[in-house]
């Protein structure tokens, strides 16, 4: 398990309602832990979902924690790849998840937005805004 999630993005939900769908992120590296929105395409959508249903360790319904790795890999025959980190307790693992071209361009975005509030603000939400997920309790 990460010792330190400074300057990590945790994704923490994948939701779908009449506004779209979304998924929801814990950005750790700005002055204090802020939740983000950010909306996705259906294939992203999909790619996501793909994201949140692995479960690396076992089919036992554990709990993890996902964080983007900060890797990225350009399309290559069509598929790009983001690297995810999935923690459960004292286990840690990251993969290379395929996701659409475009979803590696937020990816790219938000990385280079991490260090500038400035930048990212009007996508963040109050934390209540994420009942029904373990970190909006």
């Amino acid at each position: 398990m990460r010792d330190n999630s400074e300057g990590t993005t945790e994704l923490i939900d994948l939701r779908e309602d009449p506004a779209g769908q979304y998924f929801l992120i814990i950005a750790h590296n700005f002055d204090k832990r802020r939740f983000f929105r950010i909306g996705l395409q259906r294939d992203g959508y999909i790619a996501f979902r793909q994201i949140f249903d692995h479960a690396p360790f076992d089919k036992l319904n554990r709990k993890y924690k996902r964080f983007w790795n900060g890797s990225l890999a350009p399309s290559k025959d069509g598929v790009s790849t983001i690297g995810i980190r999935y923690d459960s307790g004292k286990e840690g693992k990251s993969f290379q998840m395929p996701v659409p071209k475009d979803l590696v361009a937020n990816f790219v975005w938000l990385y280079d937005a991490r260090m500038d509030y400035e930048k990212i603000k009007y996508l963040e939400i109050d934390s209540a805004q994420y009942r029904g997920s373990e970190d909006g309790e």
